[in-house]
C-alpha cells in the first residue's frame, strides 16, 4: 500500500523506488535540462498536491482514482526518465565530441598562436640583432673616423707647434743678425773712431813736429844771427881796435915826428915845452883813441848785451813754443789714449751686449724649444685621453644570442568517453498521460533537436576530417577575420570549422 505523504517524496518517487526505476539523469544532462526538469516536476507536484487535497476531500471514493492516476504518473516518469537518459546520454556524447573538438581547435590554435608568436619573436631577435650590428658597426666607423680626426688634430696641433717654433727660429735669427750687425756697425764705427783719433794724433805730432822743426830752425836762425851779430860786433870791435891801433900808431910817429922837430928847434925852455905839450898832445890823443875805444867796446859791449839779450828772448820764445808744442803733443798723445781707451771700452761693451743679448735669445730660443715640447707632450697627452674615451665609448661586438627553442606541440589530452547511462524501459499502454508524453516529444532536451531520439545521425562524412576527427593530411587552419577556417594547401579551398 503506498501513503500519500505531502511532506515527504513525491508519489512518482515512491512509485519508482517501488517499480525498481530511478531518475538517475547525468550532471551536466541535468544540468543542461534543468529548465524542463524543474517544470515538470512543478507539474507533478501540483497534481500530486491536487490529488491529495482531491483525496483528503473524498479519500473514500477517490482511492481507485488516486492508484490510477498513480500509475499513469509512474507510467509517464518512466517514459520521462527514458527519454531524459536517453537526451542525457545523446547530450554527452555530443558535449564529448564538441569538448574533444573544441580542445583540438583550441591546442592547435594556442599552438599555431605560440608557432607565430615564435616567429615574430624570432624575427624580432633577429631584427633586435641586426640593430645592434648596425650600431656596432655605425659605433665602429664613428670611432675609426674619430680615432682618425684625432690623429689628424694632433697632427696639426704638432705643426702648428712646430710652425711657432720655427718662426721663433727664423726670430732668434733675425734677432742674432740684428745684434751682430749692430755689433759690426759699432766696431766698424770705433775702428773709424780709432783711425780718425790716431789721424788726429799722427796730425798732431806731424804739426808738432813740424813745429818743433820751425822753432828748431828758427832757434838756429836765432842762434845763427846772435853768432852773426856776435862776429859783427866783434869785427867791429877788432877793427875798431885795428883802426885804433893804427891812428894809435899813426899819432905816435905823428908825436914822435913832432918831438923830433921839437928836439930839432932851439935848445931851452921853449923846447922842452914844445916836447912836452908834444908828448901832452900825444898822451891826449892816445888817450882819446883810448875813451874812444872804450866808449865803442862799451856801445859793441851793449849791442852784444842787446843781442845775446834779444836771442836769448828769442831763445826763450822758441822754448817756450817747443814746450808747448810738445805739450800738445803729448796732451794730443794722451787724448788719443783716452779716445782709444774709451773706444776700446764701446768695443768691450758692444761684444759684452753682443754676448749678452746672443746669451738671451739662446734662453729664450731653450725656453721656446722647451715650451713646444711641453705643449707637444700635452697635446699628445690630449690625443691619448681622446683616444681612451673614444675606445671607452667603443661599443662590445654583439655576440648572436640564442633564441628560445621552436615549441613543441605538448602531448595531447586523453579523453575519457562519457559514461552512457542505461536506459530504462517506458510504459506500453494508452491512457491520457499520451498526450502528455507527446508534449514531452515536443520539447528540447539536451542532446538533440526536438522529436529526435538516440544517437544523433550521420551527417556525412566532413572533407577536412577522418573518422577518428583528426585532421586530413593536406589541409591546414586558417583565421579569416577571426574564424576558423580549414584550408586544403594545394587547392586553396577553404571550409568553415
Amino acid at each position: 500500500m503506498i501513503e500519500f505523504n505531502p511532506k515527504g517524496n513525491s508519489i512518482l518517487d515512491q512509485e519508482l523506488s517501488v517499480s525498481g526505476l530511478e531518475m538517475n539523469v547525468a550532471p551536466v544532462a541535468a544540468a543542461a535540462g534543468m529548465t524542463l526538469f524543474q517544470g515538470i516536476s512543478a507539474a507533478t507536484g501540483l497534481l500530486s498536491v491536487g490529488a491529495g487535497i482531491f483525496g483528503s476531500i473524498n479519500s473514500a471514493s477517490a482511492a481507485s482514482r488516486s492508484a490510477s492516476f498513480q500509475r499513469e504518473q509512474a507510467a509517464i516518469s518512466a517514459d520521462y526518465a527514458r527519454e531524459s537518459t536517453i537526451k542525457s546520454n545523446e547530450y554527452a556524447q555530443e558535449k564529448y565530441k564538441n569538448d574533444r573538438a573544441n580542445y583540438e581547435l583550441e591546442r592547435n590554435f594556442a599552438f599555431d598562436s605560440l608557432i607565430k608568436d615564435w616567429k615574430y619573436g624570432k624575427q624580432i631577435h633577429k631584427f633586435e640583432q641586426l640593430n645592434r650590428m648596425q650600431e656596432f658597426r655605425k659605433n665602429k666607423r664613428l670611432s675609426k673616423r674619430q680615432l682618425r680626426l684625432n690623429d689628424k688634430a694632433e697632427r696639426y696641433a704638432i705643426e702648428q707647434e712646430q710652425a711657432a717654433l720655427a718662426d721663433v727660429f727664423l726670430q732668434n735669427q733675425f734677432a742674432r743678425q740684428s745684434n751682430l750687425s749692430a755689433l759690426r756697425e759699432t766696431l766698424f764705427e770705433t775702428q773709424i773712431a780709432q783711425q780718425s783719433n790716431l789721424a788726429a794724433l799722427n796730425k798732431a805730432f806731424f804739426e808738432g813736429q813740424m813745429s818743433l822743426q820751425q822753432q828748431n830752425i828758427r832757434l838756429e836762425g836765432i842762434k845763427d844771427r846772435q853768432a852773426y851779430g856776435q862776429m859783427a860786433l866783434q869785427e867791429n870791435i877788432n877793427q875798431m881796435i885795428s883802426e885804433t891801433g893804427i891812428q894809435k900808431e899813426a899819432a905816435t910817429v905823428e908825436g914822435l915826428i913832432a918831438q923830433g922837430q921839437a928836439e930839432l928847434g932851439q935848445a931851452g925852455k921853449s923846447t922842452e915845452k914844445g916836447r912836452q905839450s908834444t908828448t901832452l898832445a900825444l898822451m891826449r890823443s892816445l888817450r882819446s883813441l883810448d875813451n874812444q875805444l872804450s866808449g865803442r867796446y862799451k856801445q859793441a859791449a851793449i849791442q852784444m848785451a842787446e843781442l845775446n839779450a834779444d836771442a836769448s828772448l828769442q831763445v826763450a820764445a822758441v822754448d817756450l813754443e817747443r814746450q808747448r808744442t810738445t805739450g800738445m803733443m803729448r796732451f794730443a798723445q794722451e787724448e788719443f789714449g783716452l779716445n782709444q781707451q774709451r773706444l776700446g771700452g764701446m768695443m768691450q761693451f758692444a761684444q759684452e751686449e753682443f754676448a749678452f743679448n746672443n746669451a738671451v735669445l739662446d734662453a729664450n730660443l731653450n725656453s721656446s724649444i722647451a715650451q713646444a715640447q711641453r705643449n707637444i707632450k700635452d697635446i699628445m697627452l690630449d690625443r691619448k685621453f681622446a683616444d681612451l674615451n673614444v675606445e671607452a665609448s667603443m661599443m662590445v661586438k654583439p655576440s648572436k644570442l640564442p633564441y628560445q627553442p621552436k615549441p613543441v606541440l605538448p602531448p595531447a589530452r586523453k579523453f575519457i568517453e562519457p559514461f552512457q547511462q542505461v536506459v530504462p524501459e517506458g510504459g506500453d499502454y494508452k491512457s491520457p498521460a499520451d498526450r502528455f508524453k507527446k508534449l514531452l516529444k515536443k520539447q528540447d532536451l539536451p542532446g538533440g533537436r526536438p522529436g529526435e531520439y538516440g544517437p544523433p545521425k550521420d551527417k556525412g562524412s566532413s572533407p577536412y576530417l577522418d573518422d577518428k576527427g583528426n585532421l586530413k593530411k593536406g589541409y591546414m587552419k586558417t583565421y579569416i577575420k577571426g574564424n576558423l577556417y580549414y584550408q586544403h594547401k594545394k587547392t586553396g579551398k577553404t571550409y568553415p570549422a
